[in-house]
């Protein structure tokens, strides 16, 4: 089997495994898992010599997307950030000029990506290719829930943060 022109490794590989008959199966299937698959079945023949007859098969795979949201502090990630209770707090310090949210994604392309603060919209950016971060400064931050959502045709996902201003 190949993906995309690629020989798939058997030997110590989660991903695939064959059933019977030669049939792949995929594991924990992702998007990126989509493109063209070809099974090259060979056979020797005492008249005719050796044989090898390639099906391929096209796999598209449709997925909602991910989102993981992030504070960027004078230009590195925030880590006063604490979950509580499946909730994820941010302390951000009173004398900071700015931070910078960042939202990454995943899933089928394209995904519709909005930023909000207090359910108010401050960002929106369709997401197309191989990107998947997308960011936000904000000059003056404010405390509140920050929220990155992001949606596709087959749905949608949020995330939140809770972002205290303290002294």
């Amino acid at each position: 089997w190949k993906q995309n022109g690629t020989l798939i490794q058997l030997a110590n590989n989660n991903k695939y495994s064959f059933i019977t008959d030669g049939v792949l199966q995929i594991h924990n299937i992702h998007h990126k898992d989509g493109g063209q698959y070809d099974c090259d079945a060979t056979a020797n023949y005492s008249t005719l010599g050796t044989q090898t007859k390639t099906t391929t098969y096209m796999l598209t795979v449709y997925s909602l997307p991910s989102v993981n949201l992030t504070v960027i502090e004078d230009g590195m990630v925030n880590r006063m950030c604490d979950t509580v209770t499946s909730r994820t707090w941010c302390a951000i310090n009173h004398n900071v000029s700015s931070i910078t949210i960042q939202c990454d994604v995943d899933g089928s392309q394209p995904v519709l990506v909005q930023i909000l603060h207090n359910a108010s919209i401050l960002f929106t950016q369709n997401v197309t290719g191989d990107q998947q971060s997308v960011q936000h400064s904000i000059a003056v931050p404010s405390s509140g829930i920050y929220q990155c959502l992001a949606s596709n045709p087959y749905g949608s996902k949020q995330t939140s943060l809770y972002v205290v201003v303290a002294d």
